[in-house]
């Protein structure tokens, strides 16, 4: 179980890791892919306003190509890259003028990618990734007259080696990422390691305290009814093994558990003299007799970790049919884990000897159970108990104290296993 507990751990860590490795590095990667962005978008508007400080726009101007031209062959050995393609557009977006480097990249880039006319006087900006990297901007321009604004736009192809630069800095910041997460793991997982431990161990002794303190109570309340304290030990594991057959989760179980060692619990308010006496009751004592199941109830209740036995406690004494005790309970309306101690609780009762009988053989409690299928007990968990009550009784026929005891802890251990 611990070894489960730490896989978990370590894969937790590892995923966390890897995610904030991603997280990092992509925010990174990012950044730097933005920082460079940021340079090349200024680069080229300058560019663009560049050729509006040697130019003023005439509409009517024969030879605004041919300064195009000319200056983008002066772009050629721009620093980050450079002017593939540029143009003069009106702002019905139809071409004043145009100028490329020839080469079919760059004209087929120019061609698939556009950008609306911006509204107001502010540059305009895209970048996208073909097979190289590409921004255009646009920027306005005045007509000679003022009466209307013209744009020019230009194409600005990235040097290869600034996306180079750009990927082995994000590739360095990854690797760097990735070092800091794995170096904080290694320190981390240790630490995390031994709280793991630590907080398992100490779990582990307070779990073992109050199973301790149940089978002492337990014991106690066995003795002064004048059995011992197998008779916990027997309808305990009668219980669980009708609980697990019936489906019960593992809280259920637990609190099955509890309930079967604390069931009788209350009797320790119920005076000797009814508690022991050989014969039948009388009526008045009977109804004293009923008392231990409020009695028991108050104890539970004023123990946290005892609450969950508080349904086997103020159930096990409720019948099918109604005609039980305290509440006079019917049918599913009793507590499930109720149903089934009472089943178990009986089936003990019936083959163990008591100050007022004698053990009855186990075929014979069977048919007495099934006399009362469906007065005293759910009928369907009664058949299930009943297709395994030989098998569960030689399991544990004739054992000691000890002996009980371990054959419980064999199948109640992962139960009640904290780190499970």
């Amino acid at each position: 179980m611990k070894s489960g507990i730490h896989r978990k751990l370590a894969i937790t860590l590892v995923a966390a890791g890897l995610f904030l490795s991603a997280l990092f590095a992509g925010g990174g990667l990012l950044l730097e892919f933005f920082a460079i962005e940021k340079r090349i978008i200024e680069f080229a508007t300058l560019e663009a306003i560049q050729f509006t400080k040697q130019r003023t726009v005439d509409r009517q101007d024969k030879n605004l190509e041919t300064s195009l031209r000319t200056f983008l062959a002066d772009r050629t050995h721009a620093p980050n890259g450079h002017l593939v393609a540029v143009k003069i557009l009106s702002s019905s977006v139809s071409v004043l003028a145009d100028a490329d480097d020839g080469t079919k990249a760059s004209v087929a880039a120019a061609r698939r990618h556009s950008l609306d006319i911006p509204t107001g006087d502010a540059p305009d900006h895209e970048v996208f990734w073909d097979d190289n990297v590409y921004v255009r901007v646009i920027v306005p321009l005045r007509l000679q007259d003022d009466s209307q604004t013209v744009f020019f736009s230009g194409l600005f192809l990235v040097d290869p080696e600034v996306i180079g630069l750009m990927q082995s800095k994000a590739a360095k910041a990854v690797g760097v990422t990735v070092l800091i997460v794995i170096l904080t793991a290694l320190f981390i997982y240790p630490l995390v390691l031994y709280l793991d431990r630590n907080l398992t161990r100490r779990t582990r002794q307070l779990l073992e305290a109050n199973t301790s303190m149940l089978e002492a109570l337990g014991a106690a309340i066995a003795k002064r009814d004048s059995d011992t304290g197998a008779h916990n030990y027997r309808v305990a594991y009668y219980s669980i093994k009708l609980g697990e057959a019936a489906g019960l989760s593992r809280t259920q179980i637990v609190g099955l558990l509890k309930g079967a060692f604390l069931h009788d619990i209350g009797k320790i308010g119920v005076p000797d003299a009814i508690l022991l006496k050989p014969g039948k009751l009388t009526a008045e004592e009977f109804v004293e007799m009923q008392t231990h199941v409020r009695h028991g109830l108050d104890i539970v209740n004023d123990v946290t970790w005892f609450n969950d036995a508080a349904e086997v406690i103020g159930g096990h004494h409720e019948k099918w049919d109604g005609s039980g005790y305290p509440q006079g309970l019917r049918g599913d309306d009793i507590p499930l884990s109720a149903r089934i101690f009472a089943i178990a609780d009986v089936f003990d009762a019936l083959i163990s000897r008591r100050p007022y009988k004698e053990p009855f053989p186990v075929k014979k409690a069977e048919s007495i159970m099934a006399e009362a299928r469906d007065q005293h007990f759910d009928p369907h968990l009664l058949d299930l108990f009943l297709s395994r009550s030989r098998y569960l009784f030689d399991e544990i026929a004739n054992k000691d104290d000890a002996a009980l005891k371990k054959v419980l802890m064999s199948c109640t251990c992962h139960y009640l296993d904290a780190t499970a």
